[in-house]
């Protein structure tokens, strides 16, 4: 037996992880009552607030810090 997580959106079910199911088995499905987090949705927030973070900051960059990685830095 396997338990396979994920969520329905219209009438197809989307797993959170690729898994194999085998063909002409008995399932149960189990509807939670609980929402779908939207791992996309909450990343998006999680760089936006760093960003943000990054542009507010006023601190200079730790001495030797390469170029390539100064946020602040100004581009052609």
């Amino acid at each position: 037996m396997i338990a396979v997580q994920g969520y329905f959106e219209g009438d197809r079910f989307f797993p959170e992880q690729q898994v194999k199911i085998p063909q002409r088995k008995r399932a149960i499905v189990t509807i939670l009552d609980e929402p779908v987090v939207d791992r996309h949705e909450r990343n998006k927030k999680a760089w936006m607030k760093f960003l943000k973070e990054i542009a507010e900051c006023d601190e200079p960059p730790p001495e030797g810090m390469p170029e390539r990685v100064r946020f602040n830095r100004v581009l052609d």
